[in-house]
């Protein structure tokens, strides 16, 4: 479990994703501002869809996702996955709890983090081109705009 440092004004932490968070990823894949805001995903996910990449990305030894927590209540979660490019960097945070600061502080955590697993690899994080929010996350916590795709906005950053 990784917390922000104490004097930060964000009670912020990270814990591992478990098991018992399936339902909770479900609901947030499926919300109408995650639908719009992904890259991939564009229609409702089946529960069996769900499930299935649920259980593959608990047994891939090369993904990492964390729920964040602020005040112990479940605000979004950062899924680091390495699919063969580099780890990419994906971060979802629920809509009652945007626009506190919670994107930047659990971001930074989770790549503190990815850098003990990744040392001095090029994280990945690709953001449509109209998610303004998240191309200021990105830049703010050092990516780099890498490359322009059609669609979306390819960032980078040494772990």
């Amino acid at each position: 479990m990784m917390s922000a440092p104490a004097g930060t004004r964000l009670a912020i932490r990270l814990r591992p994703m478990t098991a018992g968070d399936a339902a909770l990823l479900f609901a947030w894949v499926n919300s109408p501002d995650s639908l719009a805001a992904s890259l991939d995903t564009h229609a409702p996910v089946t529960r069996d869809v769900h499930e299935d990449w649920f259980e593959a990305r608990l047994a891939d030894p090369l993904t990492r996702i964390w729920i964040i927590e602020r005040h112990g209540d479940p605000v979004g979660s950062v899924r680091i996955q390495d699919k063969g490019d580099g780890p990419e960097v994906a971060i979802y945070i629920d809509t009652p709890a945007r626009g506190a600061g919670i994107a930047g502080t659990a971001l930074g955590l989770a790549l503190d983090e990815a850098h003990t697993v990744w040392p001095g690899s090029e994280a990945i994080a690709r953001v449509r081109t109209d998610n303004t929010a998240s191309q200021r996350l990105f830049a703010g916590a050092g990516f780099v705009l890498l490359q322009r795709a059609d669609d979306h906005l390819i960032y980078t950053r040494v772990l």
